[in-house]
């Protein structure tokens, strides 16, 4: 990956995190499979069968892989933007309101990204901040049958849909999960250790009347909903994906075979159903899956197709399968930003 590229990848993710810390909560609505073998069907909004089996496809996972997001920090702790309290808890405020409330994702990529540069410079503040926010997602959880849940507060409009308060998110899940993986990795800590195991306990809660839920199986295959709630499930790509990547942490971390199931299950989604939903040849790659809602223009966003091709070139690094690679260079050949090349 060239320098330049590289740059443009470091600046979607910073486009990601200001658009959430705006109140976008990576919504692009706010803006204004290779192998011949591969079943490539249409997603429709068809109702969500049993979270029981999913189709799968039979690779081996690499635990001596670089970690997600090694290579690129979800957030730049660096940028003067990213506003702390007196105690290092990221500040996040409502788009609607302008109060002050608490955004589990905005937590988890600061925590995680804060962590990075601990463990870059050694210097203990930043090991400080990484444990403030993973505190501050404890103290917000609610508890479903054991399992712990980090809600949104709030309610969230998009295209003329409205999610009522509280709504859940897989991407949150999957990166508080990545964030208590790493913390209980770094201190040793085992209440770190506990919340991970809590966390992961999510993934398997089918949806059932008004309790949390955000795994769901369609036509086969089984999605993690970034916006899950009462609402039709969008099928996030890149929600879907950093859901994933919280399950490969843990995965790697616990050697949870179900964890490695369920990671399996994801990944072969997003080459099966995700990608062809969401690419348009020779130009850029929609935000989510739902048809017809999804398909649309409005739906396209340059941020996040530099975004599915940096995911998906992890995915193959996650899992060996040169698949990801060609559909991340699909997209990198449909859409570029101006001289990424240089």
């Amino acid at each position: 990956m060239s320098a330049r590229v590289a740059g443009i990848v470091i600046i979607a993710f910073a486009l990601l995190l200001v658009a959430q810390l705006a109140g976008l909560a990576g919504t692009p609505a706010d803006f204004h499979s290779s192998s011949a073998a591969r079943a490539e069907a249409p997603v429709s909004s068809a109702p969500a069968e049993s979270l029981t089996t999913w189709a799968l496809t039979p690779w081996t996972l690499n635990a001596e892989a670089a970690a997600p997001y090694s290579d690129r920090p979800p957030v730049d702790v660096a940028d003067p933007s990213n506003d702390l309290d007196s105690t290092g808890l990221r500040i996040y405020l409502r788009r609607d309101t302008g109060e002050r409330a608490d955004h589990p994702v905005a937590y988890a990529q600061y925590g995680i990204s804060a962590l990075m540069e601990y463990q870059r410079t050694g210097e203990r503040v930043w090991l400080d901040r990484a444990v403030r926010q993973g505190e501050q997602l404890v103290g917000l959880h609610t508890v479903r049958d054991g399992a712990w849940w980090y809600p949104y507060s709030f309610p969230w409009t998009y295209y003329e849909r409205t999610l009522s308060a509280p709504w859940y998110s897989g991407m949150a899940q999957g990166q508080v999960l990545s964030l208590f993986v790493r913390l209980a990795e770094e201190t040793g800590e085992k209440r770190w250790d506990e919340a991970a195991d809590r966390t992961w306990a999510s993934f398997s809660q089918a949806k059932t009347g008004t309790e949390p839920s955000f795994s769901l199986v369609v036509d086969d295959h089984l999605y993690f909903e970034e916006y899950a709630g009462d609402q039709p499930p969008l099928l996030v790509l890149n929600g879907h994906i950093f859901a994933m990547f919280g399950l490969y942490d843990y995965w790697r971390h616990t050697g949870n075979a179900e964890a490695a199931r369920y990671f399996t299950g994801g990944a072969t989604t997003v080459l099966e159903r995700m990608m062809p939903a969401v690419r348009v040849e020779g130009g850029v790659s929609y935000y989510c899956v739902q048809k017809p809602y999804c398909q649309s223009e409005l739906w396209q966003n340059q941020t996040y197709h530099v975004i599915h091709s940096w995911q998906l070139d992890t995915l193959a690094r996650l899992t060996g399968d040169a698949d990801f690679t060609v559909w991340a260079d699909r997209l990198r050949t449909d859409w570029q930003p101006p001289d990424a090349s240089k």
